[in-house]
């Protein structure tokens, strides 16, 4: 069969599956609500979990949206499901969320902006493998542990920054990915459980931006002294901010992404930018920010 074809999404979300083999979609594929194929996904507001392999290998969706209900996004729920997506799109994992399971969103190569919520605590391994539409990443501070391989493979990530509640980042989490820029939030650094958490050409030419004064705590901890260059300039002056800095919301800002391309230009306010690093500057001063 070449489709699955369902009369209630709620009820299909509530399913559990044993394992990828029991769900119809591994080989159906496309998956039809009423008789209308599902592109942009939208789950209903009654679903507080995401099953294990709901959605698996799910090749027709085209864009995803998740209620402020879900708690959990279980092992390989999204895994391959938008490959074929050329245009891509954006997912925001709700503040709702605390746990992203094993492989929940592996090989989604239409990713091109990812935000993960603000009480997410873990992320699974292999959670973001294989997705390499995304540029930017910033770990939230209410996460605690990186997976193993959690973000493998992501080829398009160039900056990265993990919020200041990590405590231990698993095995090549970080690997081969195009590294430029490293933000590392914690005064304490990260247990990062083997040496291959991130290429060793990454961290022979990707700054590591530390807390100021951790520079030496960092230079000593394992993994960490391998990259090449600290630097203490990451002090979190407001922590994640979700406006951008200025003497008041009337003054005149110019904003800049990390490539030095101008992103914004006009009065502070409640500016409306994706998450991510951002160099703001208001007459003579200038100051990064971090937008979640």
């Amino acid at each position: 069969f070449k489709a699955v074809n369902i009369t209630d999404l709620e009820k299909w979300c509530g399913i559990e599956f044993e394992d990828e083999e029991s769900n119809p979609l591994v080989n159906g594929h496309y998956l039809y609500l009423n008789g209308k194929l599902i592109e942009d996904l939208v789950i209903p507001e009654s679903i507080e979990t995401i099953n294990d392999y709901c959605f698996d290998r799910c090749w027709g969706f085209t864009g995803l949206t998740l209620p402020n209900s879900i708690k959990t996004i279980g092992k390989c729920a999204f895994e391959n499901c938008f490959w074929n997506n050329e245009t891509g799109f954006r997912i925001k994992i709700p503040d709702s969320v605390f746990s992203i399971g094993d492989f929940a969103f592996s090989f989604c190569g239409g990713i091109t902006d990812l935000a993960i919520g603000n009480s997410v605590t873990s992320i699974g391994d292999f959670a973001f493998q294989g997705d390499e539409g995304f540029s930017e990443i910033t770990i939230p501070e209410s996460t605690t542990s990186i997976g193993t391989g959690a973000f493998d493979q992501c080829y398009g990530l160039t900056t990265l920054t993990i919020g200041k509640s990590v405590a231990t980042i698993g095995y090549r989490a970080f690997t081969k990915c195009n590294l430029e820029n490293v933000y590392s939030l914690n005064p304490t650094p990260p247990v990062v459980q083997e040496s291959e958490a991130f290429d060793s050409s990454d961290m022979a030419t990707a700054p590591l931006h530390v807390p100021k004064g951790t520079e030496t705590d960092y230079r000593n901890a394992a993994v960490w002294q391998e990259f090449a260059n600290i630097i203490g300039d990451a002090d979190d002056n407001s922590s994640i901010r979700n406006t951008v800095w200025a003497d008041d919301n009337n003054a005149k800002v110019t904003i800049y992404n990390l490539s030095g391309v101008k992103v914004y230009e006009g009065t502070a306010g409640d500016v409306s930018l994706p998450q991510g690093i951002y160099i703001v500057r208001q007459g003579s001063t200038a100051r990064r920010i971090y937008l979640h």
